[in-house]
């Protein structure tokens, strides 16, 4: 955000009040109200009023783009809220878990001891699901990893029958070629820059 403060200038590319005028009129748009509020107006007033009609027509470009985002933003916001929503008992009761042996100290070994007994009932408990189940477990784990991302042809998934040594294997795998995606789509990016200079 400092950054950002530092460059903002009057009528420039980071300008905050232009872009947050453009994001109030975009959500009373997409709300359907028929009113602005004062404020709102006296700030339409000052950007606008020694543009000319080129102004109008880069603040109409700018709300379409904040109404985009927010469009954007409440998808977001819906597949988090089913994420939750969809996490069984048995999640919420890992998580607990999870964050009560990051929390506890190290030097405490009667927790240590009870947590070690946990732990030894959870795989035990799970060493008996069927593989069916399995797989309804996994399906719902890589669909909750994805989020709202779609998947693409060439991803993948791996089998159910791989063990957890494969598949980290295969998680860092993929992240070595994203990497490599993106390096070089930034060396092209900058060899098409020093070109046009």
């Amino acid at each position: 955000m400092a950054p950002q403060a530092i460059l903002e200038l009057v009528d420039g590319k980071r300008d905050m009040q232009w872009c947050m005028t453009a994001r109030k009129i975009a959500r009373s748009q997409l709300l359907g109200t028929k009113w602005v509020s004062e404020a709102t107006k006296n700030a339409m007033y000052q950007l606008l009023q020694f543009r000319g009609e080129n102004g109008t027509k880069q603040f109409d470009e700018e709300v379409e783009r904040q109404k985009n985002l927010l469009i954007r933003e409440d998808k977001i916001y819906d597949v988090i809220q089913k994420n939750k929503q969809s996490k069984t008992v048995k999640d919420i009761e890992d998580r607990i878990f999870e964050r009560a042996q990051y929390t506890t100290s190290q030097r405490n070994r009667k927790k240590a001891r009870e947590f070690k007994e946990q732990e030894q009932e959870k795989r035990r408990r799970d060493a008996y699901v069927s593989e069916e189940e399995k797989k309804v477990e996994y399906e719902k784990e890589m669909a909750r990893r994805r989020g709202f991302e779609e998947p693409d042809d060439k991803d993948v998934l791996p089998s159910i029958t791989q063990t957890k040594e494969e598949l980290r294997k295969a998680r860092q795998q993929a992240r070595k070629e994203e990497r490599k995606r993106q390096a070089a789509e930034r060396k092209a990016s900058t060899q098409k820059q020093v070109s046009e200079y």
